[in-house]
């Protein structure tokens, strides 16, 4: 069965408000005592430090930095550190403009995988609603369907009939409610678009509707250079059970939001497991490529290098903006509020009143796999880690520009890694 996120997480909204019925008679966990490591300040300095490293494209200079700053929290630990390279083609940009024929510029951004206009292209602005016959040779604007993910069935058949029609480039406008761009997740096999495009949010749309007709120029300069992306896993080996913390670590921009908490409380749970004399095995993986379908974490289970399912006592997913301050849409934009935003929680069928009472409080839905599996859950539930739980939300700035440390506080990060805590401190004990 498969939902969109977006939807899903919206519909979320009334589920959580009859949330209290479903609580009647849950004994709540008592809180443990978590490490030092779990506080909240300690928590925000991480994703502050992982969001100042800049923009996380796979395998770019920021997300190497990440690479090492992970790789050397788990060695100063104890962990047995190793590290999967792998080889991708990434796009370095130069100037991307679309200008109207009164001069005004229209901010854009590319969308991988670029296809890099050699020359400034100056053509009429058209709408894809148009007649196929009037499309030949213009820009033509096309509204996208799709917020997350770019590569889906109905947006390609969308871009297809524009590309086929003898379109010279493309102009995407992302529904996002901040009126920014939204990147989209994408195949790494996907060829290059056969033409040029470029998003831009919704923010501008009034104008390229006002312009359609007129001539507008469009430039979308930048190179593809080969990078090396690294997947970083560090192992304490101990009894003969495992429990596996696993957190992307890549994404289309700051993703102080999207990525820091997930990278906060993996090294939190670092620290905590170093720190247990006795106990089970650890594996903690950091993996790259996650803007391109979970590129990192398939390459990681294809290695044959992780535990044994049947050898796992718990695998815990630090997903997408799991900690994110809610927000609030208008007409210009978002406004960040100070409560937490819904989050869900998947895990078996058999696991959901536990995990129930864990995150009790702090507006997280406890769904079954059978009904929902996201990003690299698919990959974990698909190659048989049955004990296996994933935290993942939409979160104000998801792959949007300004996803910055303050979507997040110090207050949300310590609520939810209370919660992340007393669940792997059970497993343990």
């Amino acid at each position: 069965m498969s939902i969109d996120r977006r939807n899903f997480l919206k519909s979320m909204a009334v589920w959580l408000s009859g949330a209290a019925v479903w609580g009647r008679g849950i004994p709540v966990r008592a809180a443990a005592e978590m490490p030092q490591a779990f506080g909240g300040d300690r928590l925000f300095a991480d994703v502050k430090t992982y969001s100042d490293f800049g923009v996380h494209h796979a395998g770019k200079e920021p997300d190497r930095l990440t690479s090492n700053w992970q790789a050397d929290h788990l060695t100063r630990l104890g962990f047995q550190v190793s590290r999967q390279d792998f080889e991708l083609e990434q796009f370095f940009a130069g100037e991307v403009s679309l200008t109207l024929d009164d001069g005004t510029r229209i901010p854009g951004a590319p969308q991988v995988p670029v296809n890099v206009a050699p020359r400034a292209i100056t053509a009429r602005l058209a709408r894809a609603t148009e007649e196929i016959s009037e499309l030949r040779g213009a820009i033509v604007i096309v509204e996208l369907e799709t917020d997350n993910t770019i590569d889906v069935p109905d947006q390609l058949a969308a871009f297809a009939r524009i590309w086929d029609a003898g379109a010279s480039a493309i102009v995407a406008v992302c529904n996002h409610p901040s009126g920014r761009v939204q990147f989209g997740n994408v195949s790494e096999d996907r060829a290059r678009w056969p033409v040029p495009l470029v998003l831009v949010g919704r923010a501008n749309r009034a104008q390229l509707l006002a312009a359609v007709g007129a001539n507008v120029t469009l430039r979308l300069a930048g190179s593809h250079r080969s990078v090396t992306a690294q997947n970083v896993q560090g192992r304490l080996v101990r009894g003969d059970d495992w429990i596996v913390v696993s957190t992307p670590q890549s994404g289309w921009t700051t993703c102080a939001g999207e990525r820091g908490p997930g990278i906060a409380y993996f090294r939190g749970l670092a620290e905590y497991a170093a720190g247990l004399a006795t106990g089970p095995s650890w594996l903690f993986t950091s993996n790259s490529g996650h803007e391109l379908h979970d590129l990192g974490a398939r390459l990681a289970h294809r290695a044959g290098t992780l535990p044994a399912p049947d050898r796992t006592a718990l695998w815990l997913h630090l997903g997408a903006g799991i900690a994110q301050r809610n927000w609030e849409e208008h007409g210009s934009g978002i406004t960040l509020l100070d409560e937490k935003a819904r989050t869900v929680l998947s895990c078996d069928w058999s696991d959901s009143l536990s995990m129930m009472r864990h995150f009790w409080g702090t507006r997280t839905l406890t769904v079954p796999h059978q009904i929902l599996k996201l990003g690299e859950m698919r990959e974990v539930v698909g190659h048989g880690y049955a004990t296996s739980l994933g935290l993942v939300s939409m979160q104000p700035y998801h792959h949007v520009p300004g996803d910055l440390p303050e979507t997040t506080s110090p207050q949300i990060l310590e609520a939810v890694g209370r919660a992340i805590f007393s669940v792997v401190s059970d497993s343990v004990s």
